[in-house]
């Protein structure tokens, strides 16, 4: 009965058109956590704000050679289209080249030109949004005195990098510790901290939560005490529930399913106050 309601509770504002974060209906609440490791793409960031056939164009405005635009967004959806299976979404595409395709997104499109490189992530980094209430999620897991990371697929420096771009443009640096992903451990002015226990892990095999155990073990944390929250059924939650994380699996910007392995679902950051205690 208990899982039957839970499953009513995911489907019927589909069916009636209603506001699901009013139909999140908590169980008993997380108590002591001292960490809590937050995913990236489509949890703090959300990607489909972020328009290539905008960006690109602003690009070569700026730089005076606006006659080049279509030509280099050719090759952005040339690049973006050679990424992932036929039946990927665009977005879910472009998600796998900044993880995983940094230097074919700067060799491919901008022939290495390291101005209209950092002119494009720094107006990508203006032109992502973040969900509205996220400052009141994370402000609210500083006031409980949780620390903070960031854990990411992103694979290369430059791609952290640009993360941390992101986090600073947006104000939400100062909420957390510390960046991981497979590049390393980073601090969040973008300075590497620490490269080998991270380095070429990934969350696919849930290799990056196994070395995120032995690092927390390190600072006296064990994962019974730790959360992890992201929007990925498999990649951000059930491979970290198999570590003994807590897992949040945020559905705001994209509904992937509800993974089996989630011990609560949210909608909204707002709902964290509900969740953790």
């Amino acid at each position: 009965m208990v899982f039957e309601i839970w499953k009513l509770r995911m489907v019927i504002p589909r069916i009636f058109n209603l506001d699901a974060t009013k139909w999140f209906l908590p169980r008993n609440n997380i108590r002591n956590i001292d960490w809590a490791g937050i995913d990236y793409s489509y949890t703090i960031m959300n990607p489909l704000t972020l328009h290539h056939s905008s960006v690109i164009p602003q690009v070569y405005q700026v730089l005076g050679r606006e006659h080049e635009a279509p030509m280099r967004l050719q090759r952005w959806y040339r690049l973006r289209d050679s990424v992932g299976s036929p039946t990927d979404p665009p977005h879910q595409k472009a998600r796998l080249v900044k993880e995983y395709y940094i230097e074919r997104l700067e060799g491919e499109v901008f022939d290495n030109e390291r101005e209209a490189i950092e002119l494009y992530y720094e107006l990508e980094a203006k032109a992502k949004e973040m969900p509205d209430d996220l400052k009141i999620g994370l402000e609210h897991l500083n006031s409980r005195g949780i620390e903070c990371a960031v854990i990411s697929e992103v694979s290369s420096i430059k791609g952290t990098l640009n993360l941390i771009r992101f986090l600073k443009y947006k104000g939400i640096a100062e909420y957390f510790a510390e960046v991981i992903t497979p590049a390393g451990r980073f601090s969040t002015s973008g300075d590497l901290l620490d490269e080998h226990p991270f380095k070429g892990s990934n969350k696919k095999t849930g290799e990056i939560y196994d070395r995120l155990v032995s690092y927390l073990k390190g600072k006296a944390l064990i994962p019974s005490r730790c959360a992890v929250i992201g929007d990925d059924p498999e990649q951000d939650i059930r491979q970290a529930k198999l570590r003994g994380f807590k897992t949040i699996q945020y559905c705001g910007i994209v509904d992937r399913g509800r993974s089996e392995s989630a011990d609560y679902v949210i909608y909204s950051w707002s709902q964290l106050k509900e969740v953790i205690a």
